[in-house]
């Protein structure tokens, strides 16, 4: 079993006996392609080999659904050409593209969830820090304050290093992603 970016074939090691080609469509390509690049199998290659025994493969991708072997000569002098199929070049360049555009944009997502999640802390902290600080100052303004205020000045001073160590990272990580963007 061969697994080409434009459809999967089932060779008995003599010629191509059975062949399930993929949509000449940019966007399905792409899709299956994605879907290759994350280690899953694809349904033409589960239809495929449907009905047939003893299919060897040497994609370990899919050793779920053939015999994974990597070292069979075969898979090194079968040729399938994409123009045999009524497939160009044209078709792969556009679809890798769309590749490229979907893990970038994944990529992106996950800096965007970041970048979130540290704005939410940010906040948080810097409303924890105010309270502190109202704490604080009331406590101060006790006649006789006990030794508890020493552990809330302690607190706050913690408070207030995480909430700079967090601007410092926030701002790093602005202009890392800036430079993404420049690109």
């Amino acid at each position: 079993m061969i697994t080409q970016w434009f459809g999967t074939f089932l060779h008995d090691g003599k010629k191509i006996v059975k062949t399930i080609l993929f949509p000449k469509d940019e966007e399905e390509v792409a899709e299956r392609l994605l879907m290759i690049k994350k280690g899953k199998i694809l349904e033409e290659e589960r239809e495929l080999v449907k009905g047939s025994k003893d299919v060897i493969t040497n994609d370990v991708r899919l050793s779920k659904i053939a015999e994974y072997h990597p070292n069979v000569s075969l898979f090194k002098t079968v040729e399938i050409r994409p123009e045999t199929y009524g497939f160009n070049l044209g078709l792969l360049q556009k679809a890798s593209v769309k590749v490229a555009e979907s893990e970038t944009m994944e990529y992106l997502e996950k800096r965007d969830l970041q970048v979130i999640q540290m704005i939410k802390s940010f906040d948080e902290l810097v409303s924890f820090s105010n309270n502190l600080s109202e704490r604080f100052n009331e406590w101060n303004s006790l006649p006789s304050p006990d030794d508890s205020i020493i552990v809330i000045s302690e607190l706050k001073k913690q408070v207030e290093h995480a909430i700079d160590s967090l601007e410092k990272n926030f701002s790093s990580l602005c202009k890392k992603w800036h430079r993404i963007l420049q690109r």
